[in-house]
């Protein structure tokens, strides 16, 4: 929205100015307007993202910390395989044959082809990756295309970009927000919320894993509990779990020379070692 909002803004103070001082002709004063927005906004699309995926690797550069689980951090440190270069080179290739139709002789719009790779990578890959495929195809068409496009080939090749761009880009922050979505669900139907320990259901998988080398396997609950919550408050007692937790992971979590320890929340105050 703000990649076009802004262009749209600007150019409606910009175009009409220089068209009062005669610097751009009257009469074509709409496709001025036109071809500023779309050039701008394509701009911004693909320029903006990789901005947003720098912004995330490296906040040292700036002064506002972004959180920890902002959208790229899905997809930032994915390994790259085969089927990463397969698609780069399709990204490549598909803004190649729409550079070569605007270069030939009949001066075709094949923009449409710059969807499928970017969609493919969109699905694969989330925001990061995509964001770089969408600064590929725009860099590969304006600068290899310069030079070949008429009058009425600059607003349909804008277009087409635009379209791409925005296309990938949101889409690429829709898989990659799935996929956050669905790690978050994984990983909390494995942790206790309160305390951030591994649940009853961890320690059951776990035991299912190790059940041949467990050592040992000690229950234990905190005596009174309930008193302290009926005279204090749940607050109170939760406080009292999250430090009993703390204390547990900082004392028995690692590794001893018989194996891992693994320290669990089983039940209200009900802990497992």
């Amino acid at each position: 929205f703000g990649a076009l909002m802004g262009p749209a803004f600007d150019g409606l103070f910009t175009i009409p100015i220089y068209t009062a001082l005669g610097i751009l002709p009257a009469e074509q004063m709409l496709f001025y307007l036109t071809s500023y927005i779309v050039g701008d906004a394509t701009g911004i699309a693909s320029i903006a993202p990789l901005l947003m995926v720098f912004a995330r690797q490296f906040p040292q550069f700036y002064a506002v910390t972004l959180p920890e689980d902002w959208i790229t951090t899905v997809d930032s440190h994915k390994p790259i395989s085969i089927i990463d270069v397969l698609q780069v080179l399709a990204i490549v290739g598909s803004a190649l044959i729409v550079v070569g139709g605007f270069r030939g002789p009949m001066g075709l719009d094949y923009t449409y082809i710059l969807f499928l790779p970017l969609l493919w990578t969109a699905a694969r890959n989330g925001f990061g990756r995509c964001a770089f495929g969408v600064w590929i195809v725009n860099t590969i068409v304006l600068v290899f295309a310069n030079g070949y496009l008429g009058t009425g080939d600059v607003i349909p090749l804008q277009t087409g970009l635009l379209s791409a761009t925005h296309a990938g880009i949101l889409l690429g922050a829709l898989f990659s927000e799935r996929k956050a979505i669905r790690e978050r669900l994984i990983e909390y139907a494995f942790e206790d919320p309160l305390t951030e320990l591994p649940n009853r259901l961890a320690l059951q998988r776990k035991l299912e894993e190790s059940l041949p080398d467990c050592g040992a396997l000690v229950f234990f609950d905190l005596d009174n509990f309930r008193l302290i919550n009926r005279d204090f408050g749940q607050a109170a007692g939760d406080a009292i779990l999250q430090r009993v937790a703390r204390v547990l992971r900082k004392e028995h979590t690692g590794h001893t020379q018989t194996g891992q320890i693994m320290v669990a929340r089983t039940a209200s105050d009900e802990f497992a070692l």
